[in-house]
């Protein structure tokens, strides 16, 4: 226990004060004096809605996170969709909920392929329309770069056909239309988004379809030797991306 409450204070989910008045009301609850654990600890804070089940399973695997990313506070990891993998989290200070999408791999270590894609996030975050995903803002911490975007509930369009393979012709048409608007938008802009296919279509919890675009993925031809992941872009992709 007390290893547990050190990797609490690490992670600085809670301050050594509001630590301490926890643990003494942990210590009366019922068992707790000769069964308490660590493990139990964890369960009895996430049923009181101190932390969450994401941040229990965390520091029981004896890390102290990191949950804290700039102004963002991270209490779970997105299943499914466009964003899967990706970490939802809250602002600190105002409590609004967003998702963070972590920018890796040649996106950052490359500084010229971290400038084109800082540079198509920016733009992305200047969007506003109901439609398209929105993006609040890009972070660069130096060891950590993200985007803050909002965070939708519901399904992404390539989820829905997996069942059936198919949606209502008047509700595909209408999922279109919205999606179509957004482009619109974007193309005022002058964003490309380069990559409209199910998969980055989400259909939020009044079945509105809302377009999501993947800042850190350049606009860019598809090749016969792609890789699974960029291949799949190849039955939605625009004739003169194809190689």
């Amino acid at each position: 226990i007390p290893e547990f409450w050190r990797l609490v204070i690490e992670s600085q989910l809670l301050p050594t004060e509001e630590c301490q008045r926890l643990g003494q009301q942990f210590g009366y609850v019922k068992g707790a004096a000769a069964q308490g654990n660590a493990r139990t600890l964890a369960e009895w804070l996430v049923a009181q809605n101190v932390i969450s089940r994401y941040q229990a399973t965390i520091l029981l695997g004896g890390r102290a996170g990191p949950f804290a990313y700039g102004d963002y506070k991270v209490y779970d990891r997105v299943e499914g969709g466009p964003l899967d993998g990706q970490f939802k989290a809250v602002h600190a200070s105002v409590g609004h909920p967003v998702i963070l999408q972590f920018f890796a791999g040649d996106a950052v270590a490359d500084p010229q392929r971290w400038s084109a894609v800082a540079q198509r996030a920016q733009q992305a975050t200047k969007l506003n329309h109901p439609h398209w995903w929105r993006s609040f803002e890009l972070a660069d911490l130096e060891q950590f770069k993200f985007l803050a975007v909002a965070h939708h509930a519901g399904q992404s369009v390539h989820q829905r056909l997996s069942p059936s393979g198919t949606i209502a012709h008047q509700e595909a048409c209408r999922i279109a239309y919205q999606v179509a608007l957004a482009l619109a938008r974007a193309h005022d802009a002058g964003f490309i988004h380069g990559d409209i296919r199910p998969a980055n279509i989400m259909l939020d919890r009044q079945g509105r379809g809302v377009l999501w675009c993947n800042a850190a993925q350049p606009v860019s031809p598809i090749s016969s030797t792609a890789d699974p992941a960029t291949a799949a872009r190849a039955d939605y992709a625009a004739p003169e991306l194809a190689q």
